[in-house]
């Protein structure tokens, strides 16, 4: 049996048995998402992004410590991993064949990108490696608003980029999993119907999310928490995180990695 088959198979009997677990226990015995950081460089200024924070070193995760860490999720029965947390992973030249190697070792790999630098090429090449879903972040409709976002960025060129990608993806067999993503924020909200109108249709899914305010980003929300309905965040207990350089953290808003626990390298 290929090692790929096998390893589906291997992850869906895990799967079944990590939700009997749930419901027995009330707890998961392994993260079922994993963000796995392969690069924390980034070729926009998102005016919502804290990554004018980052105190971190700029780079790249190593290779050999991204096939260690595959490997050691894949022994964990890990279903599906995120390449990308505060960069994009477009930004990384050797994409394709990151995303190929989680494939091979059973594990789903998902990307979310600005799509700057999506050009045909990288899309076939992503396509081929077995990409599982790809999340496009387009916060505007207007080239006005887009700009103002999603600073340094040109509308047209991702929606030409993104409409190309979809062309291809329609007829490539496996077909990702297709998300345009939409930051709602007091800059943009009043563009949400028409970029539900332009989108519909056109992917899989649309996903709507709220900007996050990071420690000193303020002004942005559309909404005001109540302290009543402050809840605990539940990923902590089925997700983790793996920062470029190695550190393990709980939480994928952990910008420095103050909160790690850990080091995979």
């Amino acid at each position: 049996m290929p090692k790929r088959v096998a390893a589906f198979f291997y992850n869906r009997l895990t799967g079944l048995r990590d939700f009997l677990s749930l419901k027995l226990t009330g707890a998961y015995p392994r993260p079922f998402y994993v963000h796995v950081e392969i690069n924390n460089t980034c070729n926009l200024d998102c005016v919502m992004c804290p990554r004018d924070r980052l105190t971190r070193r700029l780079t790249l995760m190593d290779s050999g410590l991204f096939r260690s860490v595959i490997r050691q999720l894949a022994g964990m029965g890990v279903p599906s991993v995120s390449l990308f947390l505060f960069g994009d992973p477009l930004c990384h030249p050797r994409l394709a064949e990151l995303v190929a190697f989680a494939r091979e070792n059973g594990i789903a790999p998902e990307i979310n990108t600005n799509a700057m630098v999506l050009t045909e090429e990288r899309g076939r090449e992503l396509l081929d490696a077995g990409l599982k879903t790809i999340i496009f972040s387009v916060d505007g409709v207007t080239p006005e608003v887009f700009a103002e976002v999603r600073r340094g960025g040109d509308l047209e060129r991702v929606r030409a980029n993104i409409l190309r990608f979809l062309d291809l993806a329609d007829r490539h067999r496996p077909r990702p999993t297709t998300v345009i993503q939409y930051a709602v924020s007091k800059l943009n909200e009043h563009e949400v119907d028409g970029f539900r109108a332009f989108w519909e249709g056109r992917v899989d899914r649309l996903n709507f999310t709220r900007v996050t305010e990071y420690a000193g980003i303020e002004g942005l929300k559309t909404y005001e928490y109540k302290t009543q309905e402050r809840r605990p965040c539940p990923d902590t207990w089925s997700k983790m995180v793996i920062l470029a350089d190695g550190t393990v953290t709980t939480c994928c808003l952990d910008l420095n990695g103050e909160l790690g626990m850990g080091d995979a390298a």
